[in-house]
C-alpha cells in the first residue's frame, strides 16, 4: 500500500492518461480526470503539516511559524531515530524526548538536533502520523499515548 506521498506522485504522473480502477461490484470502470485533480488537491491538503499562523495573529507568530518550519525537518528524523532506539513496542513522547539529542553510537550517527522537549514531540507526532511514519497504539504509559513507527520507516 502506498503512502500518501507516493499515492499524490502516482496521480500526477497520471493525469494525463485514463485511470482505471475496480468499482464495488469488481468491472473496471475509467475515472475521470476530473476526480483525479480533485483527488490530488484533497491528498495535497492532508498531507501538507506545514506549520503555519493566522492572518490576524501578531508578528511573533508568524516568526515562530518560520522558525517552526526551519527545524521541522530536523525534528522529524531526531523524533524517528528515537523512535527507533525504543524498539518494537514503541514509545512515549517522554521516551523520546529522553533519547533525543542523545549522541548513540557510530552506527546510528551525531543527533540531528538539541534534546526536543515534550511539546515540540507532541506537535511532531500529529505530523507524523498524518505523514503515515508513526502511529499510535492506542495503548498508553505513565499517561501518555504510545506511538511506534509504522511498517514503511522501521
Amino acid at each position: 500500500m502506498l503512502d500518501v506521498p507516493h499515492t499524490l506522485q502516482a496521480f500526477r504522473a497520471r493525469t494525463h492518461e485514463n485511470l482505471l480502477v475496480h468499482d464495488s461490484g469488481g468491472t473496471w470502470c475509467y475515472v475521470p480526470e476530473s476526480c483525479v485533480l480533485a483527488a490530488i488537491h484533497h491528498l495535497e491538503r492532508l498531507s501538507n503539516v506545514t506549520p503555519k499562523s493566522r492572518a490576524g495573529n501578531p508578528d511573533t507568530s508568524r516568526k515562530a511559524a518560520a522558525k517552526a518550519r526551519r527545524c521541522q525537518g530536523q525534528h522529524h528524523r531526531a523524533i524517528l531515530r528515537a523512535l527507533r532506539m525504543c524498539g518494537q513496542g514503541g514509545g512515549t513522547v517522554l521516551d523520546i524526548a529522553n533519547r533525543t539529542g542523545w549522541h548513540g553510537s557510530e552506527a546510528d550517527g551525531p543527533s540531528p538536533c538539541r534534546p526536543l522537549e515534550r511539546h515540540e514531540i507532541g506537535k511532531r507526532m500529529s505530523e507524523l502520523v498524518r505523514l503515515g511514519l508513526v502511529e499510535r497504539t492506542g495503548k498508553e504509559r505513565d499517561g501518555f499515548g504510545i506511538y511506534r513507527l509504522t511498517r514503511k520507516e522501521s
